[in-house]
């Protein structure tokens, strides 16, 4: 690799002073020198949880773009014709707006709008729990009973969106122990993971 000269903007420098990462801040630097991303473990000797975590760094600090994965790259939308929609769905006729009772449609769009449809009923948690990570802060809601996890919600600045939302349901039927805890979280596996468990097995509450 060609090394290049390296200029960083004040601000960048106070983001990476204020994040405490040498990692992100070595990472920052070897990308702005002319390395790719893809070589970044091997050139910097990181293993995949390091590299993992310094990106994750910098993409908060908005010093790495966000990685959009290869199913959700934009593409032209396909165009199907009534002959596609007839082939696939079986016959069908075009009905007017005209035929609804439009208080009948005000009153379905009011309940579809409204937060119950959306978000489901706010139960009144037990427990909560919050901290905050490298890759993000993570607050832990649980519904107990005898001891025991009923419902749990979590919410988080993290980048892994699919990870956060199948949090709560690892978390079902969990004891309320940090070993407990701790365990079903790292059935879903990966970095997060560990670093969650970890937390849990020494969370007080």
């Amino acid at each position: 690799m060609d090394v290049q000269d390296v200029t960083l903007r004040a601000q960048e420098v106070r983001s990476l002073l204020a994040a405490g990462s040498g990692e992100a801040a070595l990472l920052l630097l070897y990308l702005r020198g002319g390395g790719a991303l893809n070589d970044a473990a091997k050139a910097l000797g990181f293993d995949a949880r390091q590299l993992d975590y310094a990106s994750a760094s910098l993409r908060q600090m908005g010093l790495l773009p966000e990685r959009v994965p290869a199913h959700l790259q934009p593409s032209a939308a396909p165009v199907y014709s009534e002959q596609d929609l007839a082939r696939e769905y079986g016959a069908y006729e075009t009905v007017s707006e005209a035929v609804f009772d439009p208080a009948r449609l005000a009153a379905a769009e009011e309940r579809h709008a409204s937060w119950e449809w959306r978000m489901g009923a706010t139960p009144a948690f037990n427990l909560t729990l919050e901290t905050r990570f490298p890759w993000g802060g993570l607050e832990l809601a649980f519904v107990l009973q005898n001891g025991v996890v009923q419902e749990a919600r979590a919410w988080s600045d993290a980048m892994d969106e699919a990870f956060i939302r199948a949090l709560p349901d690892a978390l079902l039927g969990a004891p309320l122990t940090g070993a407990a805890l701790a365990a079903a979280v790292q059935r879903l596996g990966g970095a997060l993971a560990e670093d969650i468990a970890a937390w849990l097995e020494t969370a007080q509450w």
